[in-house]
């Protein structure tokens, strides 16, 4: 499980979703997103994201590879890239957006 959403208990309809670029992305569409990569580069971007690894510390769970360092930032990067393609082809404009 990628998320977690609250009800909300005071009866009023939160959104959990964030606009950018005029496109709202859900907690649920970004889940998804994430869950397309392949496991190593989800992996590469949750640690470095959600765990606040750097990029040094992330290397020595891949076996302390010299090169791993790098292609960390190289993961990292091109998942970047998958995961914009994927949110930008799957988000929903947004006509209430104040962009």
């Amino acid at each position: 499980q990628l998320y977690t959403v609250d009800a909300p208990t005071d009866g009023e309809d939160h959104d959990n979703s964030f606009r950018v670029g005029g496109k709202r992305i859900t907690p649920e569409l970004l889940a998804e997103a994430l869950r397309t990569l392949p496991e190593e580069k989800r992996n590469a971007v949750m640690l470095y994201y959600f765990h606040d690894m750097s990029d040094a510390d992330i290397a020595k769970l891949y076996n302390g590879d010299h090169y791993a360092y790098r292609r960390n930032g190289d993961r990292r990067t091109s998942s970047l890239e998958t995961l914009k393609q994927f949110l930008e082809e799957r988000a929903n404009d947004d006509e209430t957006s104040e962009w």
